[in-house]
């Protein structure tokens, strides 16, 4: 399972998860079996890229997304895609992908889109 969180800072499971997933400046790349952390920069289309950011993590292979908020749009392209979607209010990184092997972040549905405009 590869797991991604997007991110404000470069600073492996410590990185802080950005407000919003599409413009964050980075993701962290998290291997769901050895815990193993890499973090890129966000290449998709919000930051110059050519795809929709749930179509680059798809290529890119991610099986999870955890995240602090997203569009509605963004949710259904990810279910669209097979990515699974939870919600964290979390910090970091590490407490993300703890609470989420631990059942404790809500998958994301239609009430959890942001509101305000993309």
């Amino acid at each position: 399972m590869k797991i991604a969180v997007p991110v404000d800072t470069n600073e492996g499971l410590r990185s802080i998860v950005a407000g919003h997933f599409g413009h964050a400046p980075h993701y962290a790349f998290v291997d769901g079996k050895t815990k193993q952390c890499a973090v890129v920069p966000n290449a998709s289309s919000h930051n110059g890229g050519d795809k929709l950011p749930p179509e680059w993590l798809f290529d890119e292979g991610v099986n999870v997304l955890i995240c602090n908020g997203l569009g509605a749009r963004a949710i259904g392209l990810c279910t669209q895609l097979g990515i699974e979607v939870y919600i964290t209010e979390e910090q970091t990184v590490a407490e993300s992908i703890g609470a989420f092997e631990a059942g404790m972040l809500p998958r994301a549905g239609s009430d959890d889109a942001c509101a305000h405009k993309h």
